[in-house]
C-alpha cells in the first residue's frame, strides 16, 4: 500500500501521514518522503529523500530502492 497526498491528514504545517491506519504492524512498514513534517507520528518509520526536481542525474530513489529490497527480504 501506499499513502499519498490524498491520503493525508492536513495539519497546520504538514500533510501527515498516518501508518497505524493501514491496519499493518508498525514494524514492517517505512515512509519514504522529502518531508520529515508528513511523518511525523511514525518518525522511526520515516526515510527521508531529496526532492526530486527533473534532474536526471538524480538517483536517490534508485539508490533508496536497493535498501528497500535488502528491508523487505528480512
Amino acid at each position: 500500500a501506499h499513502f499519498t497526498r490524498m491520503h493525508a491528514s492536513p495539519t497546520l504545517t504538514a500533510m501527515v501521514k498516518d501508518l497505524s491506519r493501514l491496519g499493518r504492524p508498525l514494524e514492517k512498514m517505512v515512509i519514504v518522503d522529502n518531508s520529515p513534517e508528513n511523518y511525523q507520528l511514525q518518525p522511526h518509520n520515516g526515510i527521508f529523500i531529496s526532492t526530486w526536481l527533473g534532474d536526471r542525474s538524480d538517483h536517490a530513489l534508485r539508490d533508496l530502492g536497493t535498501l528497500l529490497v535488502s528491508m523487505a527480504k528480512e
